[in-house]
């Protein structure tokens, strides 16, 4: 008759661990999980949107031309530099990925065109604040003009007419005298001496 052992249990495996991992809070009212105030996040992306700087003249024109940013910001390079077309479509294809010379030609007449539309776009800016009527709708219009002809249509009820000589006279007769009459008979002298009538009130 065969006798058998007792079976020992295995041992268990010990792990080991490291210190738990601290219990996080749930967020209170009104915050996120990150313990931001709710909303922080979405009021920050919309102020980036809504006051982000507007696309670069290269990204423009890059845009129109169907190339890429760095195509346009080589050759832009070379014509500051004073480098010609011809010489930037012949010598140079390797900086500018091989455009072509039609293509070279655009872009130099869109970069002149897009400068100069931006220069005036900030002196608009700066004539309306100035008057104190700029509105938020107004500046976003001004900014999202993509033409000469386009702002020159905004800015033109806040154009300020220019002040000849005479228009300054007449106002100074008109600011030192109180008579009707003799502010007339004035702006009568005035015309006269101007080689125009004028013809008196009745």
């Amino acid at each position: 008759m065969v006798t058998c052992g007792r079976l020992r249990a295995p041992r268990p495996l010990r792990v080991i661990q490291g210190p738990p991992e601290p219990e996080r809070a749930p967020p209170g009212p009104g915050r996120t999980a990150r313990g931001q105030p709710a909303g922080t996040i979405a009021v920050v992306t919309q102020i980036q949107s809504a006051s982000g700087p507007a696309p670069s003249v290269d990204q423009r024109i890059a845009d129109e031309l169907g190339v890429a940013v760095r195509q346009v910001r080589a050759a832009v390079e070379l014509l500051d530099g004073g480098a010609t077309v011809p010489f930037i479509a012949r010598y140079r294809k390797e900086a500018t990925g091989t455009l072509d010379d039609a293509q070279l030609r655009t872009l130099e007449e869109r970069l002149r065109y897009l400068r100069e539309l931006d220069e005036r776009r900030d002196a608009i800016l700066i004539q309306i604040t100035a008057q104190g009527k700029l509105t938020g709708e107004l500046e976003a219009q001004i900014r999202a003009a993509d033409s000469k002809a386009r702002l020159e249509d905004l800015y033109l009820p806040f154009k300020q007419k220019r002040r000849t000589k005479g228009m300054i006279a007449r106002e100074e007769v008109i600011n030192k005298s109180q008579d009707p009459t003799t502010i007339m008979a004035k702006l009568q002298e005035l015309e006269l001496a101007a080689g125009t009538g004028v013809k008196g009130k009745k």
